[in-house]
């Protein structure tokens, strides 16, 4: 159990800080260590509620930055997305869930790493759309709502400052969406999560807060980049092994 409480305090944290340095990567470092320590069901609910406070906290910080216009067109698309894939989470086995959300995870960072190149500019209101169900849709069936949005905000060209500001209530909504409509549809619960665990998940929330908000400028936003999509790939391919292991075994 010690193990336990200090891999999940240690995540947090790690998650926070690299989410205050460089916009995102508290869900996508979380979700797979949290998401196999509790299963992909309630391991992911838990990780979306942890991601909206934190994204929440970190909104507070930056407020003067987000563009609160594009937030507010694209804040009840995550809805729409949310919904069909709280079905998938009730109704899929959870071996195969582990694989899925690993899988969905690693596509995740594939599509973040390639919109990375240069690409084609988008305008208009139908690649915002898009962004929002397809982040509502990740959010809540992997925890990951930031990379479609980060792929928008590539081809859209949108300045980097606002963008990582902007994007913080929109990860806030996002993970309150999933958790109210996964909880509402009786697609995941927080049974296992202990007082203990509550105490380590929220206190290295708000600690890796605390350390990322002196870091944020002096950081090396690309180191932190790399280390949130490393540490989410390691955590994808565990998660798809461990349900493959699951069907072989049954």
């Amino acid at each position: 159990m010690f193990l336990i409480i200090s891999a999940i305090l240690g995540i947090t944290l790690a998650g926070a800080v690299l989410q205050r340095v460089s916009g995102m990567g508290f869900a996508l470092v979380a979700g797979p260590v949290l998401m196999l320590i509790l299963g992909p069901v309630d391991g992911i609910i838990l990780v979306n509620l942890l991601a909206a406070v934190n994204a929440a906290l970190t909104t507070a910080v930056v407020r003067r930055d987000i563009e609160w216009g594009k937030f507010a067109f694209m804040a009840p698309f995550l809805l729409v997305g949310s919904v069909p894939a709280a079905i998938m989470v009730a109704r899929f086995d959870s071996s195969w869930l582990l694989i899925l959300v690993g899988l969905m995870l690693l596509s995740a960072l594939v599509a973040a790493t390639l919109s990375s190149r240069r690409m084609a500019p988008v305008a208009g209101k139908i690649p915002m759309v898009i962004a929002g169900v397809t982040g509502g849709f990740g959010n809540t069936l992997a925890g990951a709502a930031g990379p479609p949005v980060a792929i928008y905000a590539q081809a859209s060209r949108w300045n980097p400052l606002a963008f990582r500001a902007t994007l913080q209530p929109i990860l806030a909504v996002s993970g309150a969406i999933s958790v109210v409509v996964k909880l509402a549809m009786g697609a995941g619960s927080l049974d296992q999560t202990t007082p203990l665990l509550w105490v380590a998940s929220f206190g290295g929330m708000v600690l890796g807060i605390i350390v990322g908000t002196r870091l944020a400028g002096k950081a090396s936003q690309a180191l932190a980049h790399k280390l949130s999509m490393s540490v989410t790939a390691a955590g994808a391919l565990a998660a798809i092994v461990r349900g493959v292991v699951s069907l072989v075994n049954t």
